[in-house]
C-alpha cells in the first residue's frame, strides 16, 4: 500500500489537517519506543546527541522530556525520516517539487502527572517565521495507544486559513472546534505548519510517546531577524553560512 492511500486530502485541504485510516507505521512501534528510551539512558555518551529540551517550567520538569533532531543519533528514525515515500506525500500535500527534512522530534509525557505536561494551543510556524513561507508540515506519529486522556494531538480545524505574516500569540485558536486524534500504537496524522494543535495532560497510568517528523518545501529561504532567530535550527543554518543545506537539512524527495 502506498502511503497516500491511508489519508483524506479532501479533508487536509479543507481543514488543515488529514489522520491516517490505518496504523501506518506500526510496524515501526516497538523499535521506535526502545530508540526512545535508549536515547534518554545514554544521553551523555551519545557521540552526536539530540538537542534536549530545557523545560523552563519547574512544575513541568519532571512529566515532560522533547529530543530535537533524535535523527542523528538513531538509524531507526533516520531511516524513517530520510522515507521516499514520506516525501512524495509531503510534495503531494505542500504542492512543491522538492521536499527537505526540517527536523524530527521525540516527545514524551510521563504518567503520572495529572494537570501538569498541557501543550497550549500554538502553531508551528509562530516558531518557524525564520523560513520564507509557510510550505512546511508535521507527521505525528503515537507510539502508545492515543486518546485525549493520555494527552494526545488535538487540531484546530480550519485554522490554517490565516495569514503568515505577523503571526502572533496564537490566542485566536481558542475559537477554534478541537478535533483529537483516537487511534492504536502507529497511528499517524499530517497537519500543516499553520494549522493549531495542543495536547491535554496525561492522566493515564502510562506514559504517552510520539514521534514527529517535519517536512518543507526545498525551495525555501532563510529570513534573518525575525522573532524566530533562537529557534534550534537557525543556529543550524548559521553553521553553514546561512545557507539551508543538506549537512543537517537533506533533501528527502525531488532531488
Amino acid at each position: 500500500m502506498r502511503v497516500e492511500e491511508a489519508f483524506d486530502f479532501e479533508q487536509w485541504a479543507r481543514l488543515g489537517f488529514a489522520i491516517a485510516d490505518r496504523p501506518v507505521l506500526a510496524s515501526d512501534v516497538r523499535n521506535l519506543k526502545r530508540e526512545y528510551v535508549r536515547l534518554i539512558r545514554n544521553f551523555d555518551e551519545l557521540p552526536r546527541p539530540p538537542a534536549r529540551y530545557t523545560i523552563k517550567d519547574l512544575y513541568e520538569r519532571d512529566s515532560l522530556d522533547m529530543l530535537s533532531h533524535p535523527h542523528w543519533s538513531s538509524a531507526v528514525v533516520e531511516r524513517i525520516a530520510l522515507s521516499a515515500d514520506l516525501g512524495r506525500l509531503a510534495a503531494g500535500m505542500l504542492g512543491v517539487r522538492r521536499i527537505r527534512l526540517w527536523g524530527t522530534s521525540f516527545i514524551c509525557k510521563y504518567a503520572g502527572a495529572p494537570g501538569k505536561n498541557a501543550i497550549r494551543w500554538h502553531r508551528d510556524m509562530t516558531s518557524w517565521q525564520c523560513l520564507s513561507a509557510p510550505r512546511l508540515l508535521t507527521f505525528w506519529v503515537a507510539l502508545n495507544s492515543v486518546s485525549p486522556t493520555n494527552g494526545g494531538m488535538e487540531f484546530a480545524a480550519g485554522s490554517h486559513r490565516v495569514e503568515a505574516a505577523g503571526l502572533g500569540d496564537d490566542a485566536d485558536l481558542d475559537a477554534y472546534d478541537g478535533h483529537p486524534i483516537v487511534g492504536p500504537a502507529g497511528s499517524i496524522s499530517v497537519h500543516h505548519c499553520l494549522t493549531g494543535h495542543r495536547s491535554r495532560p496525561n492522566t493515564s497510568p502510562r506514559d504517552r510517546i510520539a514521534m514527529t517528523l517535519h517536512y518543507m518545501d526545498a525551495d525555501l529561504h532563510y529570513v534573518p531577524g525575525t522573532a524566530s532567530d533562537k529557534h534550534i535550527n537557525v543556529s543550524l543554518i548559521a553553521d553553514r553560512n546561512n545557507e539551508i543545506d543538506e549537512a543537517y537539512f537533506p533533501i528527502v524527495y525531488g532531488a
